[in-house]
Formats: C-alpha cells, structure tokens, sequence
C-alpha cells in the first residue's frame, strides 16, 4: 500500500454540459501510469500521444523526440509535481484535438486498506468520442444531433448515437459488460 492517496479532480476544458472525474491515486504513482488512469476515467481509448504540464515543466513519453525540452513522465510521481492540496497541472490528450485537461489536487490522505487504486469514484458528463475535432467539433455533434435539419445531423447520429446523452456518467468500476 501507498503511504498517501492523492485525490484529484480532472476537469475537461470548454465542453458543455462539464465533464469532469474524481479520481483517488496512489500518491507513488507516476505520471505515465497517471496517463493511463486518466485515459480509462475518462473514457477515451488511450491510442493518442498526451502530455502533462506544472510548473512550466513539460512530462511525456520516453522516446517522443517531438519535443526537447521535456521530462521522462516515467520518472516522476503524482506526489513530487502535486505535493499540496490545490495544486493543478495540465494534461493534453491527442494533440490533433487537443484535449486540455485540469487536473487539481482536492486532497492528499493517508492511504486506507482495502481500496484498489487508482480508482475512479465521482464524475459527471459523457467523454467525447475520440477524433471528433476537439471541444469545437464535439460541440458541433452535439448541436447536430439535436437538429435534424443541420447538415451534420446523419454523421452525428452514426457517431454518436440516436440515443446519446452528453450529460451521461457512470464510474467505470461500476460499468458492466
């Protein structure tokens, strides 16, 4: 067992209605095994590049030479670039779409016995699906999907699904099937 859990929200910037997740971590965790909390938390499906910022310090991937100027995100733990409570950092997913994510440090605990981390335990709003076009293009579905007049309505349907609620959360340890 971890000495301390981090409790961390994630918070999707500029989508509405707000998605958001509440997550508990080992506080020992690193940030590319983070990544792949976050990943399932969320709800995408992880095959996108991604890359974390606090502090003014980049942290991706070993072997991404897009970029020199960053850090191995295996190297680092949750606990040593978010060491206090309220504490941010930013997490971009898919850099063609740019997903920007705040992840904000709401509390560090004492670990407990028994709870299988890292774990996913509040949230609010449908993820997007993936390759959409960003905040904006997944706002365009949305609207699409609603009006059958608007010129993307068939495309949004086949995306998204007729039945598709954007408001729509449901922790992944509690999902079935």
């Amino acid at each position: 067992m971890p000495a301390t859990i981090h409790t961390l929200k994630v918070t999707l910037r500029d989508v509405s209605p707000p998605v958001w997740r509440l997550l508990e971590v080992p506080s020992d965790m690193t940030l590319g095994d983070l990544s792949g909390a976050l990943v399932r938390a969320m709800g995408w499906e992880g095959y996108h590049l991604h890359v974390f910022t606090a502090d003014g310090t980049a942290y991706w991937p070993a072997g991404n030479d897009d970029w020199s100027d960053y850090e191995d995100e295996a190297r680092y733990r949750v606990g040593d670039v978010l060491p206090r409570s309220r504490m941010t950092m930013d997490w971009e997913y898919d850099m063609g779409d740019s997903w920007s994510h705040e992840i904000a440090v709401q509390s560090i605990a004492p670990a407990g016995s028994g709870a299988t981390l890292p774990r996913c335990i509040d949230g609010s709003g449908a993820c997007p699906p993936e390759d959409c076009g960003g905040a904006w293009g997944y706002a365009d579905l949305i609207d699409a999907v609603d009006d059958a007049d608007h010129p993307r309505h068939d495309e949004a349907i086949e995306t998204l699904g007729e039945s598709y609620d954007p408001s729509y959360f449901r922790p992944p340890e509690r999902r079935r099937g």
